[in-house]
Protein backbone atom coordinates (compact mmCIF):
# COMPACT_ATOMS: atom_id res chain seq x y z
CA UNK A 1 0.00 0.00 0.00
CA UNK A 2 0.99 3.18 -0.68
CA UNK A 3 1.60 5.52 2.11
CA UNK A 4 1.49 9.83 2.41
CA UNK A 5 2.86 11.63 4.33
CA UNK A 6 0.70 14.70 5.63
CA UNK A 7 2.31 17.76 7.83
CA UNK A 8 0.29 18.75 10.60
CA UNK A 9 1.64 21.69 12.76
CA UNK A 10 4.88 20.19 11.92
CA UNK A 11 3.92 16.79 12.94
CA UNK A 12 4.44 14.21 10.21
CA UNK A 13 1.93 11.64 9.98
CA UNK A 14 1.83 8.26 7.49
CA UNK A 15 -1.74 8.16 6.11
CA UNK A 16 -2.98 5.74 3.82
CA UNK A 17 -4.98 7.62 0.58
CA UNK A 18 -7.97 5.18 1.27
CA UNK A 19 -7.91 6.01 4.87
CA UNK A 20 -7.84 9.89 3.88
CA UNK A 21 -10.99 9.31 1.83
CA UNK A 22 -12.46 7.62 4.49
CA UNK A 23 -11.44 11.07 6.44
CA UNK A 24 -12.82 12.66 3.87
CA UNK A 25 -16.00 11.11 3.84
CA UNK A 26 -16.81 11.35 7.14
CA UNK A 27 -16.22 14.96 7.01
CA UNK A 28 -18.55 15.76 4.06
CA UNK A 29 -21.35 13.82 5.96
CA UNK A 30 -21.05 15.75 8.63
CA UNK A 31 -21.22 18.81 6.63
CA UNK A 32 -24.02 17.52 4.81
CA UNK A 33 -26.48 16.39 8.08
CA UNK A 34 -25.42 20.10 8.98
CA UNK A 35 -26.86 21.70 6.23
CA UNK A 36 -29.87 19.12 5.90
CA UNK A 37 -30.39 19.56 9.25
CA UNK A 38 -30.03 23.41 9.33
CA UNK A 39 -32.56 22.94 6.44
CA UNK A 40 -35.25 21.89 8.34
CA UNK A 41 -34.95 23.60 11.35
CA UNK A 42 -35.51 26.55 9.06
CA UNK A 43 -38.21 25.36 7.63
CA UNK A 44 -39.77 25.06 11.16
CA UNK A 45 -38.71 28.31 12.18
CA UNK A 46 -40.57 30.00 9.38
CA UNK A 47 -43.57 28.12 9.73
CA UNK A 48 -43.65 29.26 13.25
CA UNK A 49 -42.91 33.01 12.63
CA UNK A 50 -45.75 32.46 9.24
CA UNK A 51 -48.42 31.15 12.04
CA UNK A 52 -46.93 33.79 14.74
CA UNK A 53 -47.98 36.37 12.41
CA UNK A 54 -51.21 34.62 10.82
CA UNK A 55 -52.34 34.77 14.66
CA UNK A 56 -51.42 38.55 15.64
CA UNK A 57 -53.00 39.34 12.44
CA UNK A 58 -55.75 37.98 13.04
CA UNK A 59 -56.64 38.81 16.64
CA UNK A 60 -56.32 42.16 15.85
CA UNK A 61 -58.33 42.48 13.18
CA UNK A 62 -61.95 44.05 13.82
CA UNK A 63 -63.23 42.26 11.19
CA UNK A 64 -63.01 38.94 12.67
CA UNK A 65 -65.54 38.50 15.67
CA UNK A 66 -67.10 37.01 18.31
CA UNK A 67 -70.69 38.40 19.06
CA UNK A 68 -71.32 38.21 22.41
CA UNK A 69 -74.27 35.81 23.68
CA UNK A 70 -74.64 34.27 19.65
CA UNK A 71 -74.95 30.79 20.92
CA UNK A 72 -78.24 32.44 23.12
CA UNK A 73 -79.72 34.48 20.31
CA UNK A 74 -79.34 30.60 18.03
CA UNK A 75 -80.84 28.77 20.50
CA UNK A 76 -83.51 31.21 20.95
CA UNK A 77 -84.34 31.65 16.95
CA UNK A 78 -87.93 31.00 16.99
CA UNK A 79 -88.40 33.24 19.73
CA UNK A 80 -86.38 35.99 17.55
CA UNK A 81 -88.50 35.11 14.29
CA UNK A 82 -91.87 35.15 16.30
CA UNK A 83 -90.62 38.65 17.23
CA UNK A 84 -90.51 39.11 13.63
CA UNK A 85 -93.85 38.36 12.86
CA UNK A 86 -95.08 39.88 15.98
CA UNK A 87 -93.81 43.35 14.24
CA UNK A 88 -94.64 42.92 10.72
CA UNK A 89 -98.63 42.33 12.12
CA UNK A 90 -98.39 45.54 13.76
CA UNK A 91 -98.11 47.13 10.85
CA UNK A 92 -95.53 49.84 11.83
CA UNK A 93 -93.31 50.89 9.59
CA UNK A 94 -89.64 52.21 10.21
CA UNK A 95 -87.03 53.91 8.28
CA UNK A 96 -83.53 55.39 8.93
CA UNK A 97 -81.71 58.05 6.76
CA UNK A 98 -78.02 58.97 7.70
CA UNK A 99 -76.66 62.69 6.69
CA UNK A 100 -74.60 62.41 3.29
CA UNK A 101 -71.98 65.09 4.26
CA UNK A 102 -70.40 64.72 7.86
CA UNK A 103 -68.65 67.18 10.01
CA UNK A 104 -65.47 67.97 10.54
CA UNK A 105 -65.28 65.52 13.56
CA UNK A 106 -67.14 62.62 11.16
CA UNK A 107 -70.12 62.72 13.02
CA UNK A 108 -73.60 62.17 10.48
CA UNK A 109 -77.15 62.82 11.30
CA UNK A 110 -79.22 59.84 12.14
CA UNK A 111 -82.85 59.96 11.50
CA UNK A 112 -85.41 57.90 11.95
CA UNK A 113 -89.14 57.98 10.84
CA UNK A 114 -91.62 55.40 12.81
CA UNK A 115 -95.21 55.11 11.67
CA UNK A 116 -97.80 52.92 12.70
CA UNK A 117 -99.87 50.83 10.23
CA UNK A 118 -102.14 53.52 10.02
CA UNK A 119 -99.70 55.62 8.62
CA UNK A 120 -100.01 57.79 11.56
CA UNK A 121 -96.80 59.03 13.64
CA UNK A 122 -95.68 57.02 16.68
CA UNK A 123 -94.60 59.66 19.50
CA UNK A 124 -91.95 58.53 22.07
CA UNK A 125 -89.87 60.57 24.28
CA UNK A 126 -86.62 58.75 22.83
CA UNK A 127 -85.88 55.47 20.83
CA UNK A 128 -82.26 53.91 20.86
CA UNK A 129 -81.18 52.13 18.51
CA UNK A 130 -77.36 49.85 18.11
CA UNK A 131 -75.64 50.77 15.04
CA UNK A 132 -72.58 48.40 13.54
CA UNK A 133 -70.44 48.44 10.33
CA UNK A 134 -70.17 44.77 8.88
CA UNK A 135 -66.85 45.32 8.92
CA UNK A 136 -65.91 45.76 12.75
CA UNK A 137 -68.78 43.57 14.21
CA UNK A 138 -67.23 44.07 17.24
CA UNK A 139 -67.88 47.82 17.53
CA UNK A 140 -71.84 48.24 18.05
CA UNK A 141 -72.18 51.66 18.65
CA UNK A 142 -76.13 52.29 20.88
CA UNK A 143 -77.51 55.79 19.55
CA UNK A 144 -79.94 57.53 21.60
CA UNK A 145 -82.73 58.94 18.78
CA UNK A 146 -84.50 62.25 20.61
CA UNK A 147 -88.01 63.09 19.30
CA UNK A 148 -88.09 66.20 17.00
CA UNK A 149 -91.73 66.01 15.90
CA UNK A 150 -94.28 63.25 15.48
CA UNK A 151 -93.07 59.93 14.74
CA UNK A 152 -88.75 61.68 13.61
CA UNK A 153 -86.14 61.16 15.65
CA UNK A 154 -82.06 62.55 15.54
CA UNK A 155 -79.19 61.36 16.80
CA UNK A 156 -75.66 61.68 16.35
CA UNK A 157 -72.66 59.10 15.67
CA UNK A 158 -69.01 59.17 14.20
CA UNK A 159 -69.76 56.99 10.59
CA UNK A 160 -66.51 57.78 8.67
CA UNK A 161 -66.28 54.22 6.97
CA UNK A 162 -68.43 53.50 3.58
CA UNK A 163 -69.57 50.10 3.32
CA UNK A 164 -72.89 47.87 4.94
CA UNK A 165 -73.87 49.24 8.00
CA UNK A 166 -76.69 47.49 10.63
CA UNK A 167 -79.14 49.48 12.35
CA UNK A 168 -81.76 47.63 14.79
CA UNK A 169 -83.71 48.61 17.73
CA UNK A 170 -86.56 46.82 19.62
CA UNK A 171 -89.19 49.75 20.43
CA UNK A 172 -92.11 49.32 22.78
CA UNK A 173 -95.43 51.65 23.15
CA UNK A 174 -97.75 50.44 25.78
CA UNK A 175 -98.14 46.53 25.40
CA UNK A 176 -96.65 46.86 21.56
CA UNK A 177 -93.33 45.56 21.06
CA UNK A 178 -91.79 46.43 17.31
CA UNK A 179 -88.19 44.81 16.51
CA UNK A 180 -86.84 46.80 13.63
CA UNK A 181 -83.75 46.18 11.23
CA UNK A 182 -82.48 47.52 8.58
CA UNK A 183 -79.20 46.95 6.92
CA UNK A 184 -77.65 49.00 4.14
CA UNK A 185 -74.60 49.93 1.92
CA UNK A 186 -73.95 53.78 2.38
CA UNK A 187 -70.81 55.31 0.64
CA UNK A 188 -69.18 58.44 2.22
CA UNK A 189 -67.03 60.76 0.62
CA UNK A 190 -63.78 61.37 1.55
Amino acid sequence: MNKMTVTNNGATLLVNPQQESKIELARKEKLAQFIWTGIIVGFFVIQAIMWTVAIIVTANDKSHVIIADYENSSLSWDQTQSLKRDSEALGWQASIEVEANSRPTGERKLTLRLLNAAGQPIELPEITIEVFHWAEGSLIFPVSLKSVSAGLYEGELVMRKSGYWNFSAEIFKGDDRFFFEEKRYLKFSK
